[in-house]
């Protein structure tokens, strides 16, 4: 179960006291309980159980596991608060120098933002006023304009003129002229000096037919119509063949037989007309389904279309190789 903490936890070692101390004072005050931690003497109202309870509560939600079990035997938010004030106030000693050597090597030119210059300022300047030393607006002022870049020298000279007296005054305006400088020069680079912008396309705008396709479309369109009064002429008897032999039968298609010699030509086709035959007894004057032969015509037929048995088809054009011969000349 996780507990909702109003401020970070105190740490171990102390890193965060000096923002933890502050909380801890402004939410005692909000609640009516910051006499807790002073002395008898100079407390405005008695200090009762109950308010004790609530401190406690407080300081113990907002301290780590480590230092809730360091002072686990510590009952009263006063003796708790002095505790963890003589271990950690020492830290003052420690922080200070560190503070004054970044505030004296602090340059406004090694920040690439006016942003992080200012949170930057803004902690020093709040960890030295802990250690006990003030910063002024003056000083703050003139850190800034000293460690201007050298290439902005006309611009330092120009907010030295304009009188500022407050270094938030000094940030609003480096704020503003470091976005309208961001603006100008995105506006540069958007395109090349002295061309047009290209209008955008309007959202609602239609577009017309191409009248290439369009003529396409009626093309196909009158194909279309002419394909099909022909098939209604075809179904109704008007594209009938008078005066023509039967229709045969569509016969199947043989399958292509590929030839590996590339020196040998294929024979040329036989585009001679092939008699309409009926397959019953081979009459050409009718069909199939109207033959009226006898079944002795139609066995006579058949049997005489069949081949032999022993039959062997002999290939006048056959030519021999000396292959051919090799068999019989290793049996000799």
């Amino acid at each position: 179960m996780s507990i909702k903490l109003d401020f970070p936890l105190l740490d171990v070692a102390g890193k965060n006291y000096l923002d933890w101390s502050q909380d801890i004072q402004n939410h005692l005050d909000a609640q009516g309980l910051l006499d807790v931690i002073y002395e008898e003497d100079n407390r405005e109202i008695p200090v009762t159980r109950e308010m004790n309870a609530k401190a406690m509560i407080l300081f113990r939600r907002h301290m780590s596991d480590s230092m809730k079990s360091e002072f686990v035997a510590v009952s009263s938010p006063k003796e708790l608060w002095d505790s963890l004030k003589d271990r950690f106030d020492h830290q003052k000693t420690i922080w200070l120098p560190e503070a004054r050597h970044d505030w004296l090597n602090l340059r406004f030119q090694d920040f690439k933002s006016v942003t992080e210059y200012n949170a930057e300022v803004c902690r020093i300047r709040a960890l030295l006023q802990y250690c006990g030393e003030q910063l002024t607006d003056n000083d703050l002022l003139e850190k800034t304009y000293t460690t201007f870049p050298s290439s902005d020298n006309l611009l330092q000279k120009q907010y030295r003129q304009s009188k500022i007296t407050k270094f938030s005054e000094l940030i609003t305006q480096l704020l503003l002229d470091e976005k309208n400088s961001l603006i100008l020069m995105r506006n540069n680079n958007s395109r090349p000096t002295g061309a047009k912008a290209i209008p955008l396309p309007e959202a609602n705008a239609a577009r017309g037919p191409n009248p290439r396709f369009e003529n396409r479309d009626k093309g196909q369109s009158s194909r279309q119509s002419r394909n099909s009064r022909k098939s209604r002429r075809t179904k109704r008897g008007l594209d009938s063949r008078p005066n023509r032999g039967p229709l045969a039968p569509r016969q199947p298609r043989q399958p292509r037989e590929r030839n590996n010699n590339r020196a040998s030509r294929p024979q040329a086709r036989d585009n001679a007309p092939k008699p309409n035959l009926c397959y019953r007894c081979g009459g050409t004057d009718h069909w199939q389904r109207t033959c009226r032969a006898s079944a002795q015509q139609v066995q006579s037929y058949h049997h005489g279309n069949k081949p032999e048995t022993n039959m062997v088809e002999i290939n006048p054009n056959a030519t021999l190789e000396a292959a051919d011969f090799a068999a019989e000349m290793d049996l000799d």
